[in-house]
């Protein structure tokens, strides 16, 4: 479902996706707020706002992880080529 959310984002930003995921303790904020369906999250300059179940969420940080890895690999790459 999330496959391309972060398609066009710059590295930078797509880390600070993957870094405030990772913050999230999903079962301790679901807990707290039991009426909440969805977590909203919103970027810094108020452009881009997501809402995610928990399922989402943990999908979400799947998708992230493989992602950082295929930048690790690429950037492997790269500093091996020059």
């Amino acid at each position: 479902m999330y496959k391309n959310i972060t398609q066009c984002f710059l590295v930078e930003d797509f880390y600070k996706l993957k870094d405030a995921i990772d913050k999230i303790d999903i079962e301790d904020f679901f807990s707290k707020y039991p009426e909440e369906n969805k977590l909203h999250m919103r970027t810094e300059f108020q452009e881009l706002f997501f809402s995610f179940t928990a399922e989402e969420i943990y999908e979400l940080k799947a998708l992230l992880t493989k992602a950082h890895y295929k930048i690790k690999i690429y950037d492997n790459i790269q500093n091996n080529l020059n």
